[in-house]
């Protein structure tokens, strides 16, 4: 089971997709992504300035709310996939949390949480040599600033 794992959905090897499952957090909840974090538009600035702020968020989100409207409304449908899990989960009005991990750094979320948990997953590592990653990631991320 993966919680809020729909980042890890195009990353799982096909012959495991039948053994995995998504599932929101426990009382319905889901983490915010990220891609929502930063934007704003600065009330003290001039009308005109934030009229055309505005129209340039909107015109710079466009795309991904189409994108997103696409997989909501219009996908065919395969019973018993992740993504269909994860969208059962996404339109059952989840509790939105915001996402901290933006956070966190480059080398734990890139190396480790992209390969290393992807190889937990599938036993190539033991938990203590992926905590063992994890925390090479920050010493290595901390010498480096």
């Amino acid at each position: 089971m993966i919680p809020n794992g729909y980042w890890m959905i195009d990353q799982i090897p096909e012959e495991m997709q039948k053994k995995v499952c998504f599932s929101t957090f426990p009382e319905n909840k889901l983490i915010g992504s990220p891609e929502t974090f930063g934007w704003a538009v600065v009330s003290t600035y001039s009308e005109k300035v934030k009229k055309g702020a505005v129209e340039f968020l909107k015109f710079r989100t466009k795309l991904n709310k189409e994108q997103k409207e696409e997989l909501l409304n219009s996908r065919t449908r395969q019973e018993g996939t992740l993504l269909d899990d994860y969208l059962k989960a996404y339109t059952g009005n989840p509790q939105i949390v915001p996402n901290y991990q933006v956070k966190w750094n480059s080398l734990l979320q890139e190396d480790v949480l992209g390969e290393c948990l992807a190889e937990l997953a599938q036993g190539k590592i033991t938990e203590q040599e992926f905590t063992q990653a994890e925390d090479e990631s920050i010493r290595q991320f901390e010498e480096e600033q």
